[in-house]
């Protein structure tokens, strides 16, 4: 597991930014002007790649990787469904309040992943 340190790490470094363009422009520039939400990440895919390697001989744990990559994609579709409603119970300055606990909580992982694989690599010994 310590292979996806460098994937959680990274993606806790990305800015996490929006930048407001007029629609004219935005369609003027696209190909095909078709909205097509993204759903998996490419950090998300080298974590769903990583793990469905590790279950490689274990039709069990494929399948609950299977559901959990469905749970989660269920989970994005009610999101947007409900997007107007969920803003207007919620409020932006909630969002962001709770962007940034799981931003914090995420470079938590990556560091903690980091200095699991210190440890095992023995570069750092552990204090017990």
């Amino acid at each position: 597991s310590y292979g996806a340190c460098p994937v959680y790490f990274l993606t806790c470094l990305s800015p996490h930014q929006t930048v407001d363009t007029p629609l004219a422009a935005t369609l003027k520039l696209a190909i095909a002007p078709l909205a097509t939400p993204i759903i998996i990440t490419p950090y998300g895919v080298v974590a769903i790649l990583f793990y469905m390697v590790i279950a490689e001989h274990s039709m069990l744990l494929q399948s609950e990787i299977f559901g959990i990559v469905l749970f989660i994609m269920l989970l994005n579709y009610l999101g947007m469904f409900f997007a107007n409603q969920i803003m207007n119970i919620v409020g932006m300055p909630v969002l962001r309040l709770i962007g940034w606990i799981f931003a914090v909580m995420q470079s938590a992982l990556a560091i903690d992943i980091m200095l699991g694989a210190f440890k095992s690599l023995g570069v750092i010994k552990s204090i017990n």
